[in-house]
């Protein structure tokens, strides 16, 4: 499993938050399996191997942080 606190890892999660229309288009994709495939494959055009596993675990860590931020 990819740590997602490698470098490589946040530098595609920062080309991703830093270019408008890939983060619409990602933030656009409602089915999760259709997400985690367009991570993937950007992933891999970017030269990193992602697994299924690694893009879960992203989005599991970034919904946990999205609630912590939002407890009243």
């Amino acid at each position: 499993m990819a740590d997602i606190s490698d470098p490589a890892f946040q530098a595609l999660r920062q080309s991703i938050h830093d270019t408008p229309s890939l983060h619409e288009y990602l933030f656009n994709l409602t089915d999760p399996d259709d997400f985690i495939a367009a991570v993937r494959q950007l992933a891999s055009i970017h030269g990193h191997d992602l697994k299924e596993e690694d893009v879960r675990q992203s989005m599991h860590a970034g919904r946990k942080a999205w609630i912590e931020r939002n407890r009243t």
